[in-house]
């Protein structure tokens, strides 16, 4: 079953189909947000093989990290639990453009051999 499109906004990317919608998240967010920002910019495949999160609003460099849900990411298949990944910083000042979904979604799919998993708090594993 696919992705439903009700509130979201499309884009292709590489002949593929993708999702994307911001969120408050209330359940499941970072300690290092600023003034505590729940809003996460999620982006999901057609096939819902690819998901990932980005929270809005981090204060540290150092503590940011992409949430990856989905089995597709860094050119290979991801073991399908959830981890974290320090990542580059992409919508400054909280502001979603399309350009951000893609570069997040261009920056997920490249072949990667320094990928740095971190906890829930942004502290390297």
């Amino acid at each position: 079953m696919g992705v439903s499109p009700k509130n979201k906004r499309k884009i292709i990317v590489n002949n593929r189909t993708y999702y994307w919608y911001v969120k408050e998240d209330p359940d499941d967010f970072p300690y290092d947000l600023v003034n505590h920002n729940l809003n996460a910019l999620n982006i999901v495949s057609e096939d819902k093989r690819f998901i990932v999160r980005y929270y809005l609003g981090f204060k540290s460099k150092d503590k940011r990290y992409l949430v990856v849900i989905g089995k597709d990411f860094a050119g290979k298949d991801h073991p399908g639990t959830w981890q974290r990944v320090k990542c580059p910083e992409w919508c400054k000042g909280g502001i979603v453009t399309p350009k951000d979904a893609e570069s997040i979604i261009k920056w997920c799919m490249q072949k990667k051999n320094d990928i740095v998993l971190v906890d829930f708090g942004g502290n390297i594993i």
